[in-house]
């Protein structure tokens, strides 16, 4: 299969539907009302992964961005209960530097999550916390690289879907506009993305060693799929599934005995090879992780406001 028809058919999968976008439009306008209602001179920016709630200087919220976090928190559990009743129709918890808002019922047809991210403003830029709440970072609130490359858009989603179970999906958006590049194939943007990420310290141990190999999947895709090898795109196409999950399109053939990269694993099987040479193109095998070989979790419908 060609690699960007592989990508191509998985953006169809993970891109919400026109109904999906209406119920979203209905949640971003509720909820920007609702965080408009924070305080004086509040300011909401909303995108397809949840919102930052924009704090003038001088109304900064608590002393450091931990306090920031669990004022805000607070303050969007007032809200919540003044428009969806008591708990436990929704929840809020702290997670990897924002307020994750779960609503489990209050009438809504299915449950859905929204998070929210402080943030003070800081000439022009922006001051948010830090993945645990120690520290600040800065980031640059009208950075729009969507218009730079015409992939951008969809391998966000692809992004945020992969990490739906481990990275907020505000957390990733934000990790994209810094680390994913909008002048590359798509797989070299992955391994350049995961590669970048990693390195930040915005997100937990475990998921940046979950990153490290996900940067060694994509380079070995990448490595295929500009080999020249008759069955390079094919190969490159079961890689990317290895990355991103069950959802992502199979390969025309069985490609498990391919390496990944480095000097040490299995022995391809010549048969199912079909005298083929299934050696890396730098001529390595490897074994990939046993944990990351494991289907993730079922994927759960993406939520463009949560």
């Amino acid at each position: 299969m060609d690699v960007d028809t592989a990508f191509d058919r998985f953006d169809s999968v993970i891109t919400p539907s026109a109904a999906q976008r209406r119920v979203a439009a209905g949640r971003v306008a509720r909820f920007t009302a609702m965080l408009e209602a924070l305080g004086h001179g509040v300011e909401v920016l909303s995108s397809d992964a949840g919102f930052i709630v924009v704090y003038p200087a001088e109304a900064a919220p608590g002393r450091g961005s931990a306090a920031a976090l669990r004022q805000v928190r607070n303050a969007v559990a007032e809200q919540l209960e003044a428009h969806f009743g008591r708990s436990p129709g929704w929840t809020t918890t702290l997670r990897d530097g924002v307020v994750r808002c779960s609503i489990d019922s209050a009438g809504a047809a299915k449950g859905f999550s929204v998070d929210v991210m402080p943030a003070v403003r800081d000439g022009s830029r922006l001051r948010v916390p830090g993945r645990r709440g120690d520290g600040w970072r800065d980031i640059d609130p009208q950075e729009r690289r969507a218009g730079e490359w015409e992939h951008y858009p969809a391998m966000v989603r692809l992004l945020r879907y992969w990490g739906r179970d481990s990275v907020a999906p505000l957390t990733m958006e934000l990790l994209a506009r810094r680390c994913l590049p909008v002048h590359a194939s798509r797989t070299a943007a992955l391994k350049r993305f995961f590669t970048a990420a990693a390195a930040t310290g915005e997100v937990e141990p475990g998921v940046r060693d979950r990153f490290r190999v996900q940067a060694d999947l994509a380079a070995t895709a990448e490595a295929w799929a500009r080999s020249g090898h008759p069955d390079g795109p094919d190969i490159a196409v079961h890689f990317l599934r290895l990355m991103v999950g069950p959802q992502f399109p199979k390969p025309a053939r069985d490609w498990s005995d391919v390496g990944v990269g480095g000097d040490a694993g299995p022995r391809p099987r010549a048969a199912a090879a079909g005298g083929v040479s299934l050696r890396n193109p730098d001529g390595h095998r490897a074994a990939l992780p046993a944990a990351f070989v494991a289907a993730p979790a079922a994927p759960r419908a993406e939520d463009p406001a949560g």
